[in-house]
């Protein structure tokens, strides 16, 4: 049981680091491809190789829209544990959950 819930932990950090990453490789595209867009022959001294369209600042575009889009979805998603619940239950029990793991959270107590 305890590989288990480890396990799902686990799982559920590496696909908030993984939306983590993808939002900051989004960010770095869209400013790259403003630099482009400011100053077309800024990375024009060697010409390193092929590109999609043809230009580095248009690959750029396209790329961050997508990173960001997978970075959000993943940020946004609930975590998943499925060893919290017993195999007949139909409904969620509302609890507050931990957003990188998903472990219940423990309330204060209140004297």
């Amino acid at each position: 049981m305890w590989a288990e819930k480890r396990h799902w932990k686990i799982v559920n950090v590496f696909g908030r680091v993984f939306g983590l990453m993808c939002l900051i490789f989004g960010v770095i595209a869209a400013a790259d491809g403003i630099i482009l867009l400011r100053n077309p022959h800024t990375f024009d001294a060697e010409p390193i190789g092929q590109t999609l369209t043809g230009s580095f600042m248009w690959d750029l575009f396209g790329i961050f829209p997508i990173a960001l889009l997978i970075g959000v979805l993943f940020m946004a998603v609930k975590p998943y544990r499925p060893d919290l619940y017993e195999p007949n239950e139909t409904k969620v029990k509302a609890q507050r959950r931990s957003w990188w793991t998903g472990e219940p959270r423990r309330e204060a107590y209140r004297e």
